[in-house]
């Protein structure tokens, strides 16, 4: 490695051909790393499914075979709701809710995750995933929380370490991530913000944003040959730059604990490079070679591209499905 520094977001990690995880951790990005001046929520909402029969914990978004055990490297977090939540007996009527609570130590603010699962029928189960929450507190703070959530969970824990997950069944008829935003965590405007739409709408506008950003950098990685550390740091600012500009926000990986993004990397080591990436659809190594590319082909209906459709690249897959539908696909 060449530049000796945390990353945010590294680009060299994904495959062109396979982008929909890059949109999706660069939006998470645009939550986690934005501006403390400009919002005071940075909420990343998840869906996960549970099969008790497999004994696995899928996000659909990311991969729909992987357990997200083996997808989020066995982190604390995920092993202690994984085995919550594969166990059908942890599950009443209305379903049960956690909290997780990291005070800032491994990351300079605190991370503290909720959530809530329910059942859906007798072998499955959803899990409804919302992290980013509190990223204020203290360690003192965050011991005391803990002490408090501590006399409601049903997985009471003597030790509280630093780092702890709590599950709670709170009576039936009531709203189990209500409970958490009520008695643990007094914040019903963070409820109401999950359950009127504003987080999901916020995280899908950040979302789209982040996709198109995908796809330009996507055809940038397939249009220039031999890339090198410098390239993937420069394709990864611009898709920064290009999300930044239409969502018109900041994003800071400096002191948040995520690593400096890529835009940050550029500033601090004064890199700059010798071909132009802003609009790598219009590089003339990548048109004058582009069937010596591999090819893009879209993973749900095979849909590829000609040549002359990769300068107008759709947001979503056009091609048909088996019964003739717009199959809709978006990287």
């Amino acid at each position: 490695m060449l530049i000796d520094t945390k990353k945010a977001l590294d680009l060299s990690v994904y495959r062109p051909q396979e982008f929909s995880r890059f949109s999706l951790d660069l939006a998470a990005l645009t939550i986690e790393a934005r501006s403390r001046h400009e919002t005071d929520q940075f909420i990343t909402p998840f869906t996960y499914e549970v099969n008790f029969k497999t004994g696995k914990v899928i996000c659909p978004e990311y991969d729909k075979d992987k357990d997200i055990r083996e997808l989020f490297d066995h982190s604390p977090e995920v092993e202690d709701l994984c085995n919550f939540a594969t166990d059908k007996n942890n599950y009443p009527p209305n379903g049960f809710s956690y909290l997780w609570i990291s005070p800032p130590i491994q990351y300079p603010e605190s991370r503290e995750t909720t959530g809530k699962g329910f059942l859906v029928d007798e072998g499955h189960a959803i899990i409804q995933n919302f992290s980013g929450l509190l990223t204020n507190l203290s360690q003192k703070d965050c011991f005391e929380l803990a002490l408090h959530a501590h006399k409601y969970s049903v997985n009471p824990n003597s030790s509280l370490p630093e780092s702890a997950a709590f599950f709670f069944k709170p009576s039936y008829g009531i709203d189990p991530l209500e409970f958490v935003f009520t008695t643990i965590i007094p914040r019903p405007d963070i409820y109401e913000s999950i359950t009127g739409g504003k987080v999901e709408s916020d995280y899908q506008k950040s979302l789209e944003a982040c996709r198109k950003a995908a796809q330009t950098v996507a055809v940038g990685m397939l249009g220039i040959s031999g890339l090198s550390e410098y390239d993937y740091i420069n394709l990864g600012a611009r898709a920064e730059q290009q999300v930044m500009s239409a969502l018109k926000i900041t994003i800071i990986g400096k002191g948040s604990g995520c690593g400096l993004t890529n835009t940050e990397i550029m500033n601090q080591f004064s890199i700059i490079t010798p071909f132009q990436i802003a609009d790598p659809l219009k590089n003339s190594l990548f048109i004058s070679h582009a069937s010596e590319c591999p090819k893009i082909r879209c993973p749900r209906c095979g849909w590829e591209p000609s040549e002359s459709e990769l300068n107008n690249m759709p947001s979503s897959c056009p091609g048909k499905n088996d019964k003739g539908e717009t199959c809709g696909f978006k990287p």
